[in-house]
């Protein structure tokens, strides 16, 4: 957005990626913008407040919390938004009351949804920061916790296909060993939804302490680890009547991953060899 003042990327992404995490009044605001967002932008801001349901002091706040100056510059990122075809319209979210083929079809659709919120809110700048990161590292912790364990556990083993000295972590007291253990030139990556988690922060903050780089795969937004990293990558995903946010991430998040592997290998020679090396191995003994 180089006509207006806020974050990069689509507007109605970035409200799509917020949303679960809003507060009631917020939500409402979200709801409205996304609902028709051709007809916000065209009202002032006493009857965008009055279609909310809400005042027009907490339409200026929500635009604000968002990362815009204000509600002009929210209207130029969501008029170069409609420019570009973008829409508010991500689909009806698939519930228990469906069938089994409108589940399948509604799951896969929230899941291209996802990912196509979550290239148009990610930096490039970012994401060659974070290749960069993980490519200059000595040592590469990665750590989740609960639903985002097997994700960290996954992230550090395609790392150490590329020939990364990864080490995978989902328990909080061998994070706090390990984060402390870091050094500068290391990196702590941190796998997360919300960025809220105290067990995930706290890592953060002691990785910091100790000069690395913190890297962080969490929610758009603003939360206590987006604020700690030195990169953040953010993600998107939708809350539905049976699946939550952080499920419905799993698959955004997974497409950073890849991103930051296949960046990697792109960018170092190394890497790539390690990477062919190992796959060689891996179909040698029949292990796919």
């Amino acid at each position: 957005m180089n006509a207006a003042s806020g974050p990069s990327g689509s507007a109605l992404a970035l409200l799509r990626s917020l949303h679960a995490g809003m507060t009631p009044t917020e939500q409402k605001i979200s709801a409205t913008v996304l609902a028709d967002p051709e007809t916000v932008l065209r009202l002032p801001v006493s009857d965008i407040a009055q279609r909310a349901g809400t005042s027009p002091a907490a339409v200026s706040r929500f635009t604000a919390k968002i990362g815009y100056r204000g509600l002009s510059d929210f209207k130029i990122a969501l008029a170069l938004d409609l420019a570009s075809g973008g829409t508010g319209d991500a689909g009806d979210i698939p519930s228990p009351h469906d069938t089994g083929d409108q589940v399948l079809a509604g799951i896969a659709r929230e899941n291209r949804q996802s990912i196509r919120d979550t290239l148009e809110i990610m930096s490039a700048e970012a994401m060659g920061r974070a290749i960069t990161g993980l490519g200059d590292a000595g040592r590469i912790i990665v750590v989740g916790v609960g639903q985002m364990g097997h994700l960290a556990a996954d992230t550090a083993a395609k790392l150490t296909f590329a020939g990364r000295n990864a080490t995978p972590s989902t328990d909080y007291v061998e994070q706090l060993a390990l984060s402390r253990g870091l050094s500068a030139g290391d990196v702590l990556l941190c796998i997360a939804y919300e960025g809220t988690s105290p067990p995930v922060t706290y890592n953060a903050e002691l990785a910091r302490r100790a000069g690395a780089t913190v890297i962080a795969i969490c929610r758009a937004g603003t939360s206590a680890l987006s604020e700690l990293a030195d990169v953040h990558l953010p993600i998107s995903s939708r809350e539905g009547e049976w699946r939550s946010a952080s499920s419905a991430a799993h698959v955004a998040i997974a497409t950073v991953v890849d991103a930051l592997v296949s960046g990697l290998l792109a960018s170092d020679p190394a890497a790539a060899e390690a990477w062919r090396a190992t796959g060689e191995l891996v179909r040698g003994e029949q292990l796919e």
